[in-house]
């Protein structure tokens, strides 16, 4: 059954809406983005670990809130990296 509208009292066919799909360049793309994103994460995840001095001294509320807000960012970037992957894995299905 195909949808119908009436248009000057007229009934016409409904136009067929079609979602392009994305060709493999474009995937290719994708898939380096989140590649290179990736990668600066866990540079961005392994610097507090260099920086910090070495046997571990304890947290002053300084440092702790510092490291609070860049685990926060990290998790953030965790969690759109997350959603391009799923959204890559999503369009090779199309």
């Amino acid at each position: 059954m195909q949808d119908t509208q009436k248009l000057n009292g007229q009934e016409s066919y409904a136009q067929k809406v079609e979602i392009p799909t994305p060709n493999s360049m474009q995937l290719v793309l994708l898939q380096k983005s989140i590649h290179a994103r990736l990668e600066r994460l866990v540079f961005e995840a392994e610097e507090p670990l260099n920086t910090y001095p070495k046997p571990y001294e304890p947290l002053t509320k300084a440092t702790a809130q510092q490291l609070e807000a860049r685990l926060q960012m990290l998790y953030d970037e965790v969690r759109y990296l997350m959603n391009e992957v799923q959204l890559c894995a999503f369009l090779r299905t199309l």
